[in-house]
């Protein structure tokens, strides 16, 4: 296909040069129609497929992921596609406004990126209609023009975002905007630090202070093995165990669980404190996963999602990693090292489609 794609394009080129001068203006015209058509329809193509979750059960865990690792795109053009189709979903009418030429993809981008950084500055969501007004602001106006009237509507929500750029195999240049508080912090750390880190270079400090807190969180997850004997894990306080039961593992609430099983059996209208569940049930199981199993499950997983498509791609992501139940609890699956794994919140999401037969939204 690549050959003759390359051959097709050779005899265009031949005929390009045939052309007069008018007739070539009017065959860029023609082809700048056509990439916009398929451009419209790439959109709508994947739309679909998000709406499928196809991405994950191909083994990714986000279109953006899908799009760069699967089709090769670019990480900007991914980027404009997917910030596109997420504004196309808080304010339906700009999907209307592109396929009839008002907008395009780059000013759609810019506008959703506006809207989380606003919506970040400010700590909590816009209505609907103030992103529709947003929207509004800078329907026909090019990127550049848009993000005049960002910097316009609010300053702070058009501060550089987090970039980072690869110099070398061990250098990333990383550039962050950070609150003056954040700062504050840094620098204090980097003054408790002095006498490890004399020099204060800021590396080191950064690196000092990501081994300290990736060991502490590793712990409080049960990432990593505890160096307890099994004598003093049975001798756990009281006070331990109610603080892993307020922080439980799996991203599904217990609230979740419970609107899952009445999914399953109507008749159990009251979910509060498992009281759905027969005192059998509540005997022998407990949704709860103990810190003892998250830490082997993820020590088996190499920290890592677990997930794996129908065609053996293994799912790469790292982030926002919970153990749940393969055999989900509300469905009579048991707490045990056999029947837990480790997946991503798009995949633990994508299960309970598989298990439940619709969609869970955080």
């Amino acid at each position: 296909m690549d050959s003759n794609h390359s051959d097709n394009l050779n005899t265009f080129e031949e005929k390009l040069k045939t052309l007069e001068d008018q007739a070539l203006i009017e065959q860029l015209q023609k082809l700048f129609e056509r990439k916009k058509r398929i451009g419209d329809a790439i959109l709508l193509n994947l739309q679909e497929i998000a709406d499928r979750r196809l991405y994950a059960k191909m083994g990714y865990s986000s279109i953006f992921e899908f799009l760069v690792k699967h089709f090769h795109l670019s990480e900007s053009a991914a980027y404009q596609r997917t910030n596109a189709l997420k504004l196309i979903r808080e304010v339906p009418k700009a999907q209307e406004a592109l396929f009839k030429g008002e907008t395009n993809l780059s000013t759609m981008a810019a506008t959703q990126s506006f809207i989380k950084q606003l919506e970040n500055e400010q700590e909590a969501p816009l209505t609907k209609a103030e992103k529709e007004t947003i929207f509004d602001a800078v329907k026909g106006k090019s990127k550049k023009e848009a993000q005049a009237t960002f910097a316009e509507m609010n300053p702070v929500a058009t501060l550089p975002e987090t970039k980072a750029k690869v110099l070398t195999a061990k250098h990333t240049l990383l550039q962050v905007t950070l609150e003056q508080e954040t700062l504050d912090l840094i620098n204090e750390i980097k003054n408790l630090l002095s006498h490890e880190i004399p020099d204060g270079h800021l590396n080191k400090v950064l690196k000092r202070m990501a081994e300290i807190s990736v060991g502490q969180l590793k712990k409080k997850k049960g990432r990593s093995i505890s160096n307890e004997n099994s004598n003093s894990k049975k001798e756990r306080t009281k006070n331990t165990v109610e603080k892993e039961k307020a922080n439980p593992s799996p991203i599904l609430s217990e609230e979740t669980e419970c609107s899952l099983s009445r999914s399953q059996s109507p008749s159990d209208s009251n979910c509060p404190n498992e009281n759905h569940r027969s005192s059998k049930q509540r005997a022998s199981k407990s949704r709860h996963i103990p810190i003892e199993i998250r830490s082997q499950v993820f020590q088996r997983a190499h920290g890592g999602c677990e997930y794996v498509s129908p065609d053996e791609q293994r799912c790469q992501n790292h982030y926002q990693l919970e153990v749940d139940h393969i055999t989900s609890w509300s469905q009579g699956g048991e707490t045990s090292l056999e029947n837990c794994r480790v997946h991503c919140k798009s995949h633990n999401q994508y299960r309970v489609k598989e298990t439940h037969g619709f969609w869970y939204e955080h």
